[in-house]
């Protein structure tokens, strides 16, 4: 999967979160209930988007580094 494609079927889920969250807590949930690798970027990249909308572009190209690094491993 490429960069393009990732990033459109996170915003696609994170669009349709419940009305009443953040956008950025709305991008981390849909990294980790896609590709499961939302926790990783947060906690070893240190790089949270859930609190900080402003974070958003960062988390989302790390977290696409660490799932494309995932799928090569395997």
């Amino acid at each position: 999967m490429d960069w393009e494609q990732f990033e459109k079927s996170v915003m696609d889920l994170a669009g349709r979160a419940p009305s009443d969250w953040r956008k950025g807590q709305a991008v981390f949930n849909a990294v980790d209930d896609l590709y499961g690798v939302a926790r990783t970027v947060q906690f070893v990249d240190g790089v949270d988007c859930f609190y900080d909308d402003s974070r958003i572009p960062d988390f989302l190209y790390r977290a696409w580094l660490r799932y494309d690094e995932m799928m090569r491993k395997q």
